[in-house]
């Protein structure tokens, strides 16, 4: 069986956008299955997030610190289970705070300041 990625910290090889950006099953379930961290900071990346990120079941870190991204925080990352850390802030997100937001048990540090949202921090 192949080597797996366990994290990520640079963009260099992929492209400054998420515009249409679809991670495929065989990336979720295979190379990307074992992602624990995702640290995307100051990347200059656009567009929206992109919903199939909620398929990286591992990843305990996300960060995405001070891109262009925007749009809405997809309910998707409420199906990530193992994050401990999300920082979103300093990118122009809008629209409400996804109640998907309190399934995330794990999750001790939440970033998201210098966005457009609103409501309220779901707790469950």
């Amino acid at each position: 069986m192949g080597s797996k990625v366990h994290f990520i910290v640079s963009t260099s090889c992929l492209p400054h956008t998420f515009m249409g950006l679809h991670l495929p099953k065989q990336l979720t379930e295979g190379l990307l299955s074992s992602l624990s961290i995702l640290y995307l900071h100051e990347n200059d990346l656009t567009g929206p997030i992109p919903i199939s990120i909620g398929s990286l079941h591992n990843l305990s870190r996300f960060i995405l610190v001070d891109n262009r991204l925007n749009g809405s925080i997809p309910e998707e990352v409420g199906m990530m289970r193992s994050l401990v850390m999300l920082d979103l802030s300093m990118n122009y997100l809008t629209g409400p705070i996804p109640a998907s937001l309190g399934n995330l048990s794990n999750l001790v540090w939440l970033y998201l300041y210098g966005n457009n949202l609103s409501g309220s921090i779901p707790m469950k």
